[in-house]
């Protein structure tokens, strides 16, 4: 056995021809990847534990409530005569006869539902138009609806013979919801019909129910709209921000898992570097022994 086969091993040619050379720089890389891993896996579970934002969105601004005038009303009446200012209110379906009686109908209204302010306010309203010119309530009229074989009347159906002022407040009043706000119409005709003469009230109030009703059915019709992009904008916002929980979520197990990779890889390396070392260590003692052996 020589001395050369004795003193080196497998080992002693792995370090002198790879161990040696690149030992240092492969140490001082590795540590250097595994420290730039173990910062960069820290930052990000740092970004993705901020908790997210929900985004805000503004509710829309409700379109201006509508306010009729006088000289509203005279716009709508203009292109009409003035010689006749009751042709449109009080006019009939078909009209009454005595095959079919007429009766009077309740408010379009009910009377019995109403609250007391407002009652009182369409009372104001109601002496302005006096019963011997103008027709403050509707009248209806009874008629078959169906007959059997021999012609006898088994049902009978109601109908409308003759328009009164009240029911074209009614259908008014149908397009808004609580006292507060019907009060505030009711004021508003008031006021209006109180300037125009007793012969041109009859149409000024159709008129402005007509105007009053076209203008509020646009302006809820625009609300709906706004409603609706309103709430398409907030399940939007939901949607994101549900998305950037999951996506942050995500993020923390990834960053986690890479914490834990950076810290395996440096523990890797200490681990093969306590190996050789270990080995080194065991060969010089080896032969240690064996020189003072032969000695």
């Amino acid at each position: 056995m020589t001395r050369k086969s004795v003193d080196e091993g497998p080992f002693d040619l792995l370090e002198k021809r790879f161990v040696f050379l690149v030992s240092r720089v492969f140490f001082w890389v590795l540590c250097g990847a595994a420290a730039v891993a173990l910062v960069a896996a820290i930052v990000v579970l740092l970004v993705n534990l901020v908790p997210a934002v929900k985004q805000k969105v503004e509710a829309p601004s409700k379109p201006a409530e509508i306010s009729l005038s006088q000289a509203d009303v005279e716009q709508v009446l203009a292109p009409q005569p003035s010689s006749k200012p009751d042709s449109r209110a009080g006019r009939a379906e078909p009209p009454a006869s005595p095959s079919r009686p007429a009766e009077t109908s309740k408010l379009a209204v009910p009377k019995d539902t109403l609250d007391p302010t407002l009652k009182a306010k369409i009372d104001t309203l109601r002496a302005l138009f006096p019963s011997d010119k103008y027709a403050w309530e509707s009248v209806y009229g009874s008629r078959p609806a169906e007959t059997d074989f021999w012609g006898r009347v088994t049902s009978r159906e109601t109908y409308l013979a003759k328009r009164g002022l009240e029911y074209t407040l009614g259908r008014v009043l149908s397009l808004y919801e609580g006292t507060a706000a019907r009060v505030k119409v009711v004021e508003e005709a008031t006021a209006v019909m109180s300037k125009f003469d007793l012969d041109r009230r009859g149409a000024a109030f159709d008129a402005w129910a007509t105007l009053r009703r076209e203008r509020e059915t646009a302006r809820q019709r625009e609300l709906r709209v706004l409603e609706a992009r309103y709430s398409a904008d907030r399940r939007s916002a939901e949607a994101r921000f549900a998305e950037e929980q999951n996506k942050k979520a995500r993020g923390v197990k990834d960053a986690l898992r890479y914490v834990g990779a950076a810290f395996a890889g440096i523990a890797l390396v200490g681990l093969f570097l306590c190996f050789l070392a270990i080995e080194r260590n065991t060969r010089m003692l080896k032969a240690m022994m064996e020189k003072n052996h032969l000695a």
